[in-house]
């Protein structure tokens, strides 16, 4: 049996598909049979994209997926260099005064400092996350999680700071 339906029938059916926003106007929905109508509910709660999270959720990806980071933008669980222990927030790994990670990636540094992965929601991978070139320049800002700049693969920088950040002008870190 095709619609139409009740709008209090397909918010039903959008709630128990796992979306907690009102359910949007969709005609199509109405031409289509429950089962059709139930399984396309079901694909707009596993899509993560802005408008299938938008209507779904009523949040941003963003907003969905919070950025690790705490009040003065520090990453809050993050390694210093390629096999120390995990810091939480402030530390101090090189003896020095406490200090903390900036979400930042500098195009060339070492392979442990990033990783191939086509999952936007990866804990390891760092958000809104600002991209530098060698030199120091900013390549882009607010990188909300993976991206394919200079590359033809999905990426991500992580949680792993890399030390030689603290010599090249780039805004890596902050004293806490």
């Amino acid at each position: 049996m095709n619609g139409p339906y009740t709008n209090q029938c397909l918010q039903t059916w959008w709630t128990e598909a796992g979306c907690t926003a009102s359910v949007p106007t969709n005609a199509w929905w109405n031409t289509q049979s429950q089962q059709t109508v139930k399984d396309d509910m079901k694909l707009w709660a596993k899509t993560e994209d802005q408008a299938s999270v938008s209507a779904c959720y009523g949040k941003s990806l963003i907003e969905k997926y919070p950025t690790t980071v705490d009040s003065k933008g520090c990453v809050s669980k993050w390694y210093y260099g390629e096999n120390n222990n995990i810091i939480n927030t402030c530390g101090s790994p090189d003896g020095d005064m406490p200090w903390c990670m900036y979400p930042v990636y500098r195009s060339g540094s070492p392979s442990w400092s990033w990783k191939y992965t086509n999952d936007p929601h990866d804990p390891q991978c760092l958000r809104n996350w600002k991209y530098y070139d060698s030199s120091g320049k900013v390549i882009q800002n607010n990188i909300s999680s993976i991206t394919t700049l200079n590359d033809t693969k999905s990426w991500c920088p992580i949680n792993r700071y890399v030390p030689d950040n603290t010599n090249i002008g780039i805004q890596a870190w902050e004293y806490c």
